[in-house]
């Protein structure tokens, strides 16, 4: 493959990734407001729409990768700018903003979905208290922190023995 070839084709899967990402990130968001909502249909529907979303980034991410090891480059984020660096210096093909914006994007990704991630966690914390009431416990008596900070179930008190 000549190196024209190989920069459009990695100038061409960097769209599609910027696009499927930023779809992935609309679906996050999507999910984010149903959490807040609790909002059950819409959260089903959101999370129905990041797996066929994250399948297709992932099979894009592959297929630049390909093409990088065909052009004798590792996909280590500082060997793509390397590549773009010597294949790309003038940025006729943009690459370099390409590669920044889908940089941006798979961070927001990311951060969206370690988010939506801390109000599941809340929630389940949520309904494990209301679950713990309903069975006759108080919530302080059901978990304990543990060393690094986190809650843990606490182990039902017991008699040593009688004085």
């Amino acid at each position: 493959m000549v190196e024209a070839e190989h920069q459009q084709l990695i100038s061409a899967l960097f769209e599609h990734e910027i696009n499927a990402a930023s779809a992935l990130l609309d679906t996050l968001r999507q999910e984010h407001a149903a959490l807040a909502g609790n909002d059950i249909p819409a959260i089903e529907q959101a999370v129905a729409g990041k797996l066929p979303l994250a399948s297709r980034l992932d099979m894009l991410i592959k297929q630049h990768e390909v093409i990088l090891r065909a052009a004798g480059y590792s996909t280590s984020p500082a060997d793509i700018e390397n590549y773009i660096r010597d294949h790309d210096p003038h940025g006729v093909h943009c690459l370099n903003f390409t590669w920044e914006k889908l940089r941006a994007l798979s961070a927001a990704c990311r951060h969206q979905n370690q988010v939506n991630g801390a109000v599941i966690a809340i929630n389940r914390l949520n309904v494990q208290r209301a679950l713990s009431i309903l069975r006759g416990h108080p919530p302080e008596s059901e978990s304990c922190y543990s060393a690094t900070g986190a809650t843990q179930p606490k182990s039902r008190a017991q008699s040593l023995g009688r004085a």
